[in-house]
This record gives structure tokens, sequence and C-alpha cells, in this order.
């Protein structure tokens, strides 16, 4: 895999995309999940080698299953928009929720509205709330917002007036509007309200 970066870059020997893949298929035949990733990524840009989704698909898939998070959030993107293969929400969801597993706060946000929406799994708000308050506080509006929604209503979790105002705040001022919860925070007491504008300050360590 080293070896192949090498050639990729050409550091300390000639520039060979196709040699790169060459060793990169051995590496990935060995059980190398990164290999397999990379080489993935050579076949979707035609680099080293032919452009080939339906091997992209099957090298992706192979990383993706060797523990690589990169590769399992590009693996579920590859089934929602059916690059490879065909569509599949059921295994997109699978996926980004693998990738979400590992900390991949782009993935969480996917695979939490997936799962809040009941898309590809049946709809679950216990299940999606963690996912959506990793989202959230790396700092994704839409997580916010979503997060927000799913403490208002009390979806799956336990309503939180303060938090839930707090994130539509944060995500209101990153230009994610919602006029439920702008109803929601209107009829909410004056107190609720300065507690959530004291947590988003200090959220934001002001």
């Amino acid at each position: 895999h080293r070896v192949a970066g090498m050639l990729l870059m050409g550091r300390g020997v000639p520039k060979d995309a196709q040699k790169a893949a060459e060793v990169l298929e051995r590496a990935a035949g060995k059980g190398n999940a990164d290999a397999a990733h990379a080489l993935a990524v050579m076949f979707i840009k035609g680099e080293g080698k032919d452009r080939d989704l339906a091997a992209a698909f099957s090298y992706m898939k192979r990383a993706a299953e060797g523990g690589d998070i990169a590769a399992q959030h590009a693996l579920a993107l590859m089934y929602e928009e059916g690059q490879g293969t065909v569509p599949d929400d059921v295994a997109a969801t699978h996926w980004f929720g693998k990738a979400a597993e590992q900390g991949d706060p782009a993935a969480a946000l996917a695979y939490g509205q997936r799962v809040l929406q009941g898309r590809g799994a049946a709809p679950d708000g216990a299940q999606a709330a963690p996912f959506l308050a990793m989202s959230a506080r790396a700092g994704n509006p839409t997580g916010m917002n979503l997060y927000a929604r799913v403490l208002a209503d009390g979806n799956g979790v336990s309503t939180d007036e303060v938090e839930a105002v707090k994130w539509h705040l944060m995500a209101r001022a990153s230009g994610v509007s919602d006029l439920y919860l702008d109803g929601f925070m209107g009829t909410r007491d004056p107190d609720v309200l300065q507690a959530a504008e004291r947590r988003v300050r200090r959220f934001l360590g002001r």
C-alpha cells in the first residue's frame, strides 16, 4: 500500500499509476482494506485503470467490510446512488450506520436522518437521536435542526425544551430556518429561552 502511494506521487520512484494499481491489487488480495479502498478510488477516477464502477464497488465493499471508515461511507453513497450496483436503501442505511458508529459525523447525519424518516430502516427516533446529536455537536446545521425537532417532539427520547431551543437557535444562526420550531420556541416560557441562550453561549465558548 505504501509503495503504491509512492508510485502514485512519484516519490523516490518514477510516477506510474498503472504500476501502483498492480501493487494495490496484490495488497488488496492479501486483505489490506486501505489498498482495496485506494484501488476502488482509482477505478472510479479511471486512474491507472479504466473507469469501472462495478469493479470500484467490489473493491469498496471489500474495504468497507475490512473496517475502513472512509470506504464504509463511500459504499453507502454507492448504494444510495446506484453507482456500480443497483440502488439499495437498506444497504445504504446499514453502511452509513457502520461509518457513523466509528465516529464519522457526515455519516452520522445521513444515518440519523434515514432512520428518523424510515428510509432503509424502520422509523426510530431513539436510534436516530444519538447520531443526530453527533452531527449537531460537529457543527452541521441540518443535524442541529433535526436534533432540535427530536428533542422538541420527544421522538424516542425525553422532551427537552431547553436543548431543543438551543439547537434551533444555532441551526437558525447557521441559515437553517424552521417555522415549526419557531412556533415551538415562541410558546416557551422566558426562563426556557434564557437558559437556551446561555447554553448556546457556553457551547460557542463565549
